[in-house]
Order: structure tokens, then sequence, then C-alpha cells
């Protein structure tokens, strides 16, 4: 069985030259931290990230809170705002790694969830929110829990 971590970015900062250059807010910072506690993720784990600034300092601040580190956290170009997420599944479906977590932004991980799994449940994410997806061994994408920051 694989899992599919996927997670909207913390609260970022309004101001700032252009979009993709947004900081994560103290706010942000303390919900990342307030997620991570949560998770009950499994090792070995990769991390892919949105190039925008505010995924990747929470994929930063999420790995600082975590027992161990992740073989890999790597910068991935379709986890945008705007992607497409039937390109982003294929890439899912083609990577090798059991345990995966995404760290992007709405409207992506609302329409990612749903392509994955049919689950209409999750049509938006807060920020900092987490969903996890399970790949049964008939190959159908499940949700199996939702992990929410702390207010």
């Amino acid at each position: 069985m694989r899992s599919l971590w996927i997670m909207r970015h913390g609260n970022a900062e309004w101001d700032a030259p252009s979009d993709r250059e947004r900081q994560l807010s103290q706010s942000g910072t303390e919900q990342v931290a307030s997620v991570a506690k949560k998770l009950d993720l499994e090792f070995p784990l990769d991390i892919w990230f949105s190039p925008f600034v505010r995924a990747q300092q929470t994929c930063e601040q999420l790995t600082e809170h975590l027992q161990q580190k992740p073989i890999h956290a790597i910068e991935e170009p379709l986890l945008t705002p705007d992607s497409d997420p039937d390109m982003l599944v294929e890439l899912i479906n083609a990577t090798e790694s059991k345990q995966l977590m995404l760290v992007s932004h709405m409207p992506l991980v609302g329409r990612l969830t749903k392509q994955l799994t049919g689950d209409e449940r999750v049509a938006g994410y807060q920020t900092a929110q987490i969903v996890k997806c399970i790949k049964a061994d008939d190959g159908d994408w499940q949700l199996a829990a939702i992990y929410s920051p702390d207010h």
C-alpha cells in the first residue's frame, strides 16, 4: 500500500512583489508546527514542494518537526496553484516512492484530491491542512485521514 500526503502551505503574508514570492507568516509557521505534531507518517518519506516561496518555507518548517528527515525534498514545477491535476496524477502514479508528501496550493490540492479519490468531501483545504490518501491493492486511491492545524 502507498500513502500520499497532500498539504496546503501555511498561512502567508500578502505583502510581496508577486504571488510566487509571498512569505510564510508567523501564524503560518505555527500552523505547520501544530499539524506536524499530529501526523502518523511512515518512513522513508519523499516530499515534493511547489516552487512558490510559501510552499518551500512550509516544507522546511514541516521537516524541522518530523522525527525523521525525508529521503528527498524536491521542488516540483507541477505543484503550482493552477497546474493540471491530470498531469500530476500521472507523475504520482509513475513514482516509486511508497510514502510521498506534496506541499502545494489551492485550488490544485482540492482538485487533485477529488481527481485521485473521487471523494467530494474535501473541496477546499484550510492553510496547513493535510489529507492522507492511500492506494489500495486494487489500485484505487482512498481518503484515509484529514489533519488540521490548531487555531
